[in-house]
């Protein structure tokens, strides 16, 4: 819904290219206490990983990515 691209993958976390540069959702997200990694760590800076977390966690970060 967000227009954002994850790769394909079967694990516990979600890479997904956000088509922009990822560093101010990163920042937004940690101001809100919600723990992310920057794509810019592997020389990807649109991209964001995000841990699969409890229904609660993954709402708040969908709430707190909708803010930006």
């Amino acid at each position: 819904a967000m227009g954002w691209k994850p790769i394909d993958g079967e694990c516990n976390f979600v890479l997904a290219d956000t088509s922009a540069d990822a560093g101010p959702l990163f920042e937004h997200l940690l101001s809100r206490n919600i723990l992310t990694t920057s794509g810019s760590r592997w020389d990807m800076p649109t991209f964001i990983r995000v841990s699969v977390g409890l229904p609660e966690d993954n709402e708040a970060f969908i709430a707190a990515a909708k803010e930006l």
